[in-house]
């Protein structure tokens, strides 16, 4: 880990490369990443791109597995922010997976606002692997809750086999924070699953936020299973906060070729008065096995 918190200054990039030619085996938790935020002493700043890159065989860490590129808090990155992860083999972890870039206005979930976090131009998240796994939960997300990303936000996985833990969640964006080009998700997998919760997929824009480019989610799998599938691009959460702005279209496309069997499904882009350009949901082919609850696309 690159730990650039606190005030300290890295004036050209910083750079966290694993090159692995075999597998990695951690048998506690694994932490890699690259972080300027504010814990108290102000925010780091790096001068150009922040990236994280892992390239191994396999990944398999028993306890919990977190990777991540961080400004929050009032850090700073002065150009890309990038997580890559670059896997043939199979990821798992035991006790959770967390995949995160961030720029937003906290220093912890939940705490009180600091001050905006920035990345200066694009914020990626690519992860490649043949099955991603965990037996507690999967979180992979582009977050800039009260900060900016100046560029686009852009979170891609391409899994060959399945995505699958008892808690499944995916996200682009943040309540109140500003996103300058595009916010994009595109998740490819074979199957996808989230028996306790989820799967869950957002671009949320809400309470004020500002998508400058378009806002674009695409999802293809074969089957999919879980609890609740929860797919929404959220311009308002009816919190009372103002509704954010997307300055082109915003579009759903979800594409199960084979079987979808959950408790609930919900599809919803909410706000949609505020898309300057198209708004549309899109659900392609494939079977919805709704079982006991409601099945629900609506926009607003």
């Amino acid at each position: 880990m690159i730990n650039n918190r606190n005030g300290g200054s890295i004036g050209s990039f910083a750079q966290v490369a694993c090159n692995i030619t075999g597998n990695l085996t951690i048998q506690g938790n694994a932490v890699i990443g690259t972080s300027n935020r504010n814990d108290g002493l102000g925010g780091g700043t790096t001068g150009t791109d922040a990236t994280v890159n892992v390239h191994a065989n396999s990944i398999s860490v028993v306890g919990e597995f977190d990777s991540f590129v961080s400004a929050n808090a009032g850090g700073r990155i002065g150009n890309l922010g990038l997580l890559l992860l670059s896997v043939p083999g199979d990821v798992h972890s035991g006790s959770g997976t967390s995949l995160l870039v961030q720029s937003t206005g906290f220093n912890a979930p939940g705490g009180p606002f600091i001050a905006p976090g920035f990345i200066g131009s694009d914020a990626l998240l690519n992860v490649t692997a043949a099955n991603l796994t965990s037996d507690r939960f999967i979180d992979a997300e582009i977050d800039e809750g009260r900060g900016q990303i100046a560029g686009n936000a852009s979170l891609n996985l391409n899994i060959a086999g399945a995505i699958s833990s008892p808690d499944t969640e995916f996200l682009v964006g943040g309540l109140g924070g500003q996103i300058g080009g595009n916010a994009s998700m595109i998740v490819n997998a074979g199957n996808i699953s989230g028996s306790t919760t989820g799967p869950f997929f957002q671009i949320i824009n809400a309470d004020g936020g500002r998508i400058g480019g378009s806002a674009a989610m695409d999802v293809t799998a074969t089957n999919l299973s879980g609890d609740s599938l929860f797919v929404a691009i959220l311009n308002s959460v009816n919190d009372g906060g103002a509704t954010g702005t997307i300055g082109s279209n915003a579009a759903i496309n979800f594409n199960v070729s084979g079987t979808s069997t959950v408790k609930n499904a919900t599809f919803q882009i909410n706000g949609s008065d505020s898309v300057a350009g198209s708004a549309a949901i899109n659900i392609n082919g494939g079977t919805y096995n709704v079982m006991g609850g409601t099945f629900e696309g609506f926009m607003d």
